[in-house]
């Protein structure tokens, strides 16, 4: 039996096809998540200033965060002799299932918590290298929880996605 990933990846090949959705710059070249990574920084440099976190901790701490822009997608695939761009779109995502929730039943502890435990699962392997206090890493989710239930929109994340269509020629 064969997985469903080499499937599809058969499959791509067989028809010479690919789509691929990717996180893009929106065209005012924001990512849309930065009022989350700014609440992200305020956290950190108050926790800085009440001495639970050490000011080169802080400074140690890295978030890198790289979205290229639909040329940096269109391009290279334009440049390849042996590959056609069928389509290139750029799509606002959709709100989130989280987002969607709190505008319908407007509980925003509960939006607050979903979305520091989404943060927190991509986050904390970065946290995690700089901050090696497990109990100075918990006060840094408490506090966005706590901030972002006294203020949703500061973990709401408008992302923007590029589709691409690509054919082998």
């Amino acid at each position: 039996p064969t997985s469903r990933c080499s499937s599809a990846a058969s499959d791509v090949y067989k028809r010479q096809r690919l789509v691929m959705v990717e996180p893009a710059l929106h065209p005012d070249d924001s990512i849309g998540s930065e009022p989350m990574m700014e609440l992200m920084d305020r956290v950190l440099g108050e926790l800085v200033s009440e001495g639970r976190v050490s000011e080169a901790d802080a400074d140690a701490t890295t978030l890198p965060t790289w979205i290229r822009s639909p040329e940096e997608y269109a391009d290279p695939v334009e440049a390849h002799p042996g590959l056609e761009l069928v389509d290139v779109r750029l799509v606002e995502s959709l709100p989130s299932p989280m987002w969607l929730a709190l505008r319908e039943d407007r509980d925003a502890a509960s939006y607050a918590r979903a979305s520091v435990d989404s943060m927190r699962a991509w986050s904390e392997a970065m946290i995690t290298a700089s901050i090696g206090d497990a109990k100075a890493r918990d006060a840094f989710y408490d506090r966005c929880r706590v901030l972002g239930e006294a203020d949703p929109d500061l973990l709401h994340v408008q992302a923007a996605h590029i589709v691409l269509d690509i054919r082998r020629v």
